[in-house]
């Protein structure tokens, strides 16, 4: 896994209402997510890990009590899907099935995802597929949750536009793109934080955009590193 970089365009501990009367607004950071080990078939239920079984809530107990914030990011670094599916041509593959990320948007209330990054794209265009179908799934059935990082070009390229506590917030996803699967007009995709086309374009969709804050999340870095590479922070 790659670590992820975030750039938060304004920092902030409070928000002030119309009557002058300062209101807290958390946002909770966390880093990549993936429910599964490489190469094997998404589980339903649990998943085998350092000579045992855990289950969903066993696997997050530890940080539940830290997804406190009224907005809770984390990174999905895996294919979402209940099946099998083809796999790229890759060492590392993962497909995580759709029953623990439901857990972290139903249960720890995570609401804020980046999909892009050097795992989005495991399985291939099928893969993207079926994490976008979830996508579709969870907006379907009401959840106030907001994804950015796979879909079509014209929609990566604009960030997703969302309202806490009566502010906006805009926000971008971009990543590492190492394999042909880059979006386009017609096919969904990632766009590539290595190509400057593409970085220039989500910069400048997020420029253009009305709203409070900005928030852009970069999957990008070197492993292990806890900080930014060099010229990262330009």
């Amino acid at each position: 896994m790659k670590k992820f970089t975030l750039a938060l365009a304004a920092a902030f501990s409070c928000l002030t209402s119309a009557v002058g009367v300062a209101e807290e607004l958390v946002i909770t950071f966390g880093g990549d997510v993936n429910f599964n080990r490489t190469h094997q078939a998404p589980a339903t239920n649990r998943v085998s890990k350092n000579g045992r079984s855990w289950t969903w809530p066993e696997l997050t107990a530890k940080i539940a009590p830290l997804v406190d914030g009224d907005i809770n990011f984390a990174n999905i670094e895996t294919v979402i899907t209940d099946k099998r599916l083809p796999t790229a041509t890759k060492r590392f593959v993962f497909a995580t099935h759709s029953n623990p990320i439901n857990h972290m948007i139903d249960d720890l209330d995570f609401n804020l995802f980046s999909l892009a990054n050097n795992h989005a794209f495991d399985h291939s265009w099928a893969g993207y597929r079926s994490t976008l179908d979830f996508v579709d799934k969870t907006h379907k059935a009401g959840k106030d949750v907001v994804f950015h990082g796979v879909g079509l070009r014209a929609d990566l390229i604009k960030p997703a536009v969302f309202e806490k506590k009566g502010k906006t917030f805009a926000f971008s996803a971009i990543g590492i793109l190492t394999d042909p699967y880059p979006a386009s007009d017609t096919r969904p995709g990632m766009l590539s934080f290595r190509k400057q086309s593409d970085f220039d374009a989500v910069i400048e969709g997020l420029k253009n955009t009305e709203a409070d804050f900005k928030i852009l999340s970069i999957h990008a870095g070197t492993e292990r590193m806890s900080g930014l590479n060099g010229g990262q922070r330009d």
